[in-house]
């Protein structure tokens, strides 16, 4: 399938014909010399040494919130310069009228380099108007933006005209609104689309053709002043289309911060999208956005530097890949699951307390932004963002360097930022370099430095796994946690705080407590409201208070049940070697088959973790 350009801009005039035009000379129409941009016909006048300008009525529209005007001029006149009011577009609402200074002598609009390379396409944003223009009637200052009911022309030249002919000339003239662009779609999946065909169909001059959004400049380069939307979102059409080492620079044109670029890509759900760069480079030097988050997308980008897109990036979901790129001076990149292996985001322009990369998903970003890198700018900002969904949960952090970010927790430059207000995140750091603080809406957050994982399988002697066999694994002492401690008791309600001098815990820890005389206070507990000094856990009941006994306090490494694998497990930082203690079992006692009780023994490696297997004896 051949490429197709649907243009969703509004047609003001096709300039097909002098009916309804008001103008200073003429016009006249020309089929030929020049050959109009678009289709039948366009418009001329003669601009002899002096000023002329030409306009049509359209329906009342509101240009204040942004938006563009494009024209299509051509000539052969001699102009004075931009701010003197060479080339302009007029806008009125009836009583004022004003002609905005575009193009001149010393600038020009958007011009192909092949076909119709005489004809320019001239932008006009009124949210982000030029600081020069001619007051035609009226004043600027009492333009009414929200109500422009006529566009059209301006020219000012410095020669006389040849033969005293018509020497400047226009042609189709479009409004688009906010975000409203062309939509390129076609190819196949054996012949997939080029963009240097997408140019060559962006300058047809057939009817309503001639769109001038999309120009190639050089080999593998090209030039855009206009938003892009690839696939076909409204029809049934299949979309494949590729870019290898080749080069995509916005034009500065003058946009608002409303009207910015934007370069999307929507599928349809029938038809396969299917949109692959390689190794290119995307520059926008004023304000641009890349949305390729439809779900009916299939994206491949990767190897590319991205750069100026401070709106912001969208890269969807787990079927895309975005590998190996480099964002500078982008807006936030949002994600659901894709695959950002070996990124680098650097002079971020996103606010004060938001977020580089956004993992907007519950899914562990493991294998997914490994071997990363982040420098904060100089405005305080995370590197990380995850969800409020995102909670009572382990994820990992792998071979990422986090650059400039502050050490302190719950601020603007910390190096996570945790959205979920309750529950607990584990985050498992493992390799890389940098700061690893974070800040919270309320969830406890654990960061784990360089993790290793501590597994028990429970199994019979035939080596058949068994399931949800209890399992409880305590510290020994001479580890890095503490183990048989003496600590004291206190409640207030339901709460029990222990007294447990310099204990090192955190939040979401565990315990168990042994030697109260009340039985309420004795098993293994999640600890909570974290000090120096102290820490808390939950009970039922109303033992007396403060407990009685020898106490002891001992941190546990593992507990809960196997799974039908047989197997628990769990990851955490150890910075010695640990041994495990004798009061370490695995148990199956409650619903048969039951089985005797199996002792846990070994070392935690602190480089290498442990891998235990309990070989337990039926007791039936």
């Amino acid at each position: 399938m051949a490429i197709t350009i649907t243009d969703n801009r509004i047609v003001l005039s096709q300039v097909d014909a002098t009916t309804g035009w008001t103008a200073t000379d003429g016009p006249t129409t020309f089929t030929t010399g020049p050959t109009p941009i678009e289709a039948t016909a366009c418009l001329g006048m003669q601009a002899s040494n002096d000023i002329q300008n030409a306009y049509i009525a359209i329906t009342s529209d509101n240009y204040s919130n942004g938006g563009s005007l494009f024209v299509w001029m051509t000539d052969r006149a001699a102009f004075d310069t931009t701010v003197n009011g060479g080339i302009g577009i007029q806008v009125g609402d009836g009583t004022n009228r004003i002609a905005y200074h575009v193009g001149g002598s010393d600038g020009t609009g958007f011009r192909h380099e092949v076909g119709p390379v005489k004809w320019a396409n001239f932008q006009l944003d009124l949210a982000n108007k030029p600081a020069n223009f001619t007051a035609i009637a009226g004043s600027e200052a009492s333009l009414n933006e929200a109500a422009i009911t006529q566009v059209g022309v301006y020219f000012e030249t410095i020669a006389k005209s040849v033969g005293g002919a018509d020497n400047v000339f226009w042609d189709i003239i479009r409004f688009a609104d906010n975000g409203v662009g062309i939509e390129v779609y076609g190819g196949t999946i054996g012949t997939p689309e080029t963009w240097l065909q997408v140019t060559i169909e962006d300058r047809n001059e057939g009817t309503l053709r001639a769109h001038g959004i999309i120009r190639r400049v050089g080999s593998g380069a090209y030039s855009i002043q206009g938003n892009i939307s690839i696939g076909d979102a409204t029809g049934t059409a299949s979309t494949y289309i590729n870019s290898t080492s080749e080069t995509f620079l916005w034009e500065d044109r003058g946009q608002s911060t409303n009207n910015y670029y934007r370069f999307n890509c929507v599928g349809n759900g029938t038809g396969t999208t299917d949109v692959n760069f390689d190794a290119c480079t995307f520059i926008c030097p004023t304000s641009g956005s890349i949305n390729f988050s439809n779900v009916n997308v299939t994206a491949d980008v990767r190897s590319s530097v991205i750069t100026g897109f401070t709106q912001g990036i969208s890269t969807g979901g787990s079927g895309n890949v975005w590998t190996g790129n480099t964002y500078t001076r982008c807006g936030q990149l949002v994600t659901t699951g894709t695959n950002l292996l070996n990124s680098v985001f650097s002079g971020y322009t996103g606010a004060v307390n938001t977020s580089q990369l956004y993992w907007n998903t519950t899914t562990n970003p493991s294998g997914s932004i490994n071997g990363s890198s982040f420098t904060m700018p100089a405005t305080a900002t995370h590197a990380i963002e995850f969800p409020a969904a995102m909670t009572n949960q382990t994820i990992d952090v792998t071979d990422c360097d986090f650059i400039g970010y502050g050490a302190t927790n719950n601020a603007n430059d910390s190096t996570f930022n945790v959205l979920a207000t309750t529950g607990t995140l584990t985050i498992n750091i493992s390799g890389g370099s940098g700061n690893t603080s974070y800040r919270t809406a309320g969830a406890t957050v654990v960061i784990v430095a360089n993790p290793v994982t501590l597994l028990v399988k429970t199994q019979t002697q035939a080596g058949i796994a068994i399931q949800n066999t209890r399992v409880l694994v305590e510290t020994g002492v001479g580890g890095a946690f503490p183990s048989d401690v003496t600590v004291t008791l206190t409640r207030s309600g339901s709460t029990v705080t222990v007294t447990h001098t310099s204990h090192g815990l955190s939040n979401g820890d565990e315990v168990v407590i042994r030697g109260a005389n009340q039985n309420e206070y004795i098993g293994v507990h999640t600890i909570s409201n974290v000090t120096t000094n102290t820490y808390d856990y939950t009970i039922v009941g109303t033992p007396t208070t403060p407990a009685t006994g020898t106490i002891k306090s001992t941190f546990v490494l593992l507990s809960g049940l196997t799974d039908i694998n047989g197997e628990i497990s769990t990851s955490r930082t150890y910075t010695v070697n640990t041994p495990i203690s004798t009061n370490s079992k695995a148990r199956k006692s409650t619903g048969s088959p039951y089985y005797k009780t199996g002792d846990i023994v070994g070392t935690v490696d602190k480089d290498n973790g442990a891998n235990i297997t309990v070989v337990m004896l039926s007791d039936e």
